[in-house]
């Protein structure tokens, strides 16, 4: 039977899935509308004859999916679900007749009915919203989120139900599912670990003395990046009063190794901390692994946490190569290499020189308005991986910007004003965390955390 207040199995694979299957659209579906808490007792209309039906029909469909017969299997679940409509237009308040057709959304998809695991995880997300103790309807919304590849859904309504579930083999399927997702999450956030080899990487023109062939112009390499963040610290470093405090310096460089050493994978730069005597509640960090860090930053820390979120936002800019690939898109975008070459007739052997000087003043530029949303956001995902694998507890990326913003909301610090507004940015990220095994026991502070701070007083 599978209409029971407490489903015991489900009879489909439950392996992640890699790609979601096309949707499709979905047809009108019945309305779950619980009794509201404290509402006098309805009798409810018998529907025993229905569930019965329902019930033949599917396990007819779980013997046909078990000898691999799709056809067989959906024909049988469709008069599953016919009569489970029925049932609950019979009678709305009825959550095993919900639970149950939002069951049955999921087994077509199981059978090979494309849209049928969307349309599933539409139905049973409004049976949850509507009902929080549908045990049974949180359990087949992870799954069919799941076969989606929904990492953040499904990890979250995994959690749910393993909370709220009483049986143990329910638990303990819902726990492996969340971990398979959250294990695939942790170990796959990193996306440029062939950047140098993409197209983001390459700038080329269309060559009107070859028939207007296209010509590769410039090949961004870990070089060409070091060289570009290398001119970029030199034309700030006359507004730059660099700090004598060497212990300081030393702590920094020493997070920062930490931090690099468990988010490997990265581009291949030696990266370097300064530290800048300013009141300003900043740090940059440069292409080819320079960063800068202002007193005044340090100061706003309230723990070494909230310290180590803002360092691996910065570094996770150099991982996701902004700045080169912005200068790659605005050079191509702007026929930049073809005026280069058309109207000043630079010689090839001065392009390099050239373009580094473009995205010097390009870089600049960027530190001065700031990174595109896209960019940022990029930026905040990476940088709750890169704190998180370091063994920090990755909250503290939201939890230092709200403070940045009510500490001046009218007028926001400079690290601020280059990002998102605060309210969006604590929304995206703190829906962003929800997927991170969170109850794990993560850092916070630390005793050189502090002895920094009293030093800097």
């Amino acid at each position: 039977m599978i209409l029971t207040d407490e489903v015991r199995y489900i009879r489909v694979p439950t392996f992640l899935l890699l790609f979601a299957l096309g949707a499709t659209a979905a047809s009108a579906q019945p309305p779950y509308t619980p009794a509201k808490p404290g509402a006098a007792p309805v009798k409810a209309p018998d529907l025993t004859a229905l569930f019965d039906a329902a019930n033949a029909d599917l396990n007819a469909g779980h013997a046909a999916l078990g000898r691999k017969d799709n056809r067989a299997a959906r024909d049988a679940y469709k008069k599953a679900r016919n009569t489970l409509e029925k049932a609950l237009k019979t009678d709305p308040a009825s959550r095993r007749a919900a639970e149950g057709l939002g069951m049955v959304y999921f087994y077509e998809g199981a059978a090979g009915d494309k849209g049928s695991f969307e349309k599933a995880s539409d139905f049973l997300q409004k049976v949850v919203d509507a009902d929080a103790d549908a045990i049974n309807a949180h359990r087949f919304l992870a799954h069919a989120y799941g076969r989606q590849s929904k990492l953040r859904e499904t990890v979250v309504y995994a959690g749910l139900t393993a909370m709220a579930s009483q049986d143990t083999a329910i638990v303990r399927e819902m726990n492996d599912l969340k971990r398979a997702f959250q294990d695939f999450f942790l170990g796959n956030w990193y996306e440029y670990g062939k950047y140098y080899e993409s197209p983001g990487a390459k700038l080329t023109r269309l060559n009107p003395a070859n028939n207007y062939q296209p010509e590769l112009v410039l090949q961004v390499t870990p070089q060409f990046e070091q060289d570009l963040g290398a001119r970029g610290l030199q034309a700030m470093a006359p507004t730059l009063q660099i700090s004598q405090d060497a212990d300081t310096k030393a702590y920094l460089q020493k997070i920062v190794d930490k931090l690099l050493a468990k988010a490997p994978g990265g581009p291949p730069f030696t990266y370097t901390v300064d530290l800048v005597e300013s009141s300003a509640v900043n740090a940059m960090a440069f292409p080819g692994g320079r960063i800068v860090v202002n007193t005044g930053l340090l100061k706003f820390c309230e723990s070494e946490a909230e310290l180590v979120a803002v360092l691996s936002h910065e570094i996770a800019h150099v991982y996701a190569h902004h700045s080169a690939r912005a200068l790659v898109a605005s050079g191509q975008k702007r026929l930049l290499v073809g005026t280069i070459l058309t109207a000043a007739r630079i010689d090839n052997s001065n392009f390099k020189e050239q373009l580094l000087t473009l995205g010097v003043s390009a870089g600049l530029e960027l530190l001065d308005r700031g990174y595109s949303r896209g960019e940022e956001k990029e930026a905040d995902k990476y940088g709750t991986h890169i704190a998180f694998n370091a063994g920090y507890n990755p909250t503290f990326m939201t939890k230092f910007f709200l403070r940045l913003y009510e500490a001046n909301p009218k007028q926001p610090f400079k690290l601020l004003s280059t990002h998102p507004p605060t309210t969006e940015r604590i929304e995206y990220t703190s829906a962003y965390l929800e997927t991170f095994p969170l109850e794990t026991e993560m850092q916070i502070d630390s005793q050189e955390f502090k002895t920094m701070k009293s030093r800097l007083k």
